[in-house]
């Protein structure tokens, strides 16, 4: 996997860099309450989760945001499984409830 270099890294141009969309992104992300598992939906978990790997895949994640980012998709990533695992559960049940 690539990473976008941090231009202050040793060997690194010395333009200064301007702070990537992807930035204000995971600062946000970053900002999120820990008790969201109960609130954000399985769709905004996985659109959110999908905008990460696209940054990943597109190298657009700075090197200094790559751990949060990182931490950012494996939450989602527990969100989605929990929400798919509790919906089989509940589906499950209900046809065996219907006789199906």
């Amino acid at each position: 996997m690539a990473v976008k270099k941090n231009p202050s890294a040793p060997g690194a141009a010395a333009s200064a860099a301007k702070p990537s969309a992807s930035s204000a992104k995971s600062a946000k992300s970053g900002a999120r309450a820990s008790g969201e598992s109960e609130t954000i939906s399985y769709t905004k978990a996985f659109e959110e989760l999908q905008q990460i790997v696209d940054e990943l895949e597109n190298e657009e994640v700075e090197v200094d945001n790559l751990v949060s980012r990182l931490q950012r998709a494996e939450k989602l990533l527990q969100i989605c499984r929990s929400r798919l695992s509790a919906t089989e559960t509940a589906t499950e049940k209900l046809l065996d409830k219907m006789g199906v």
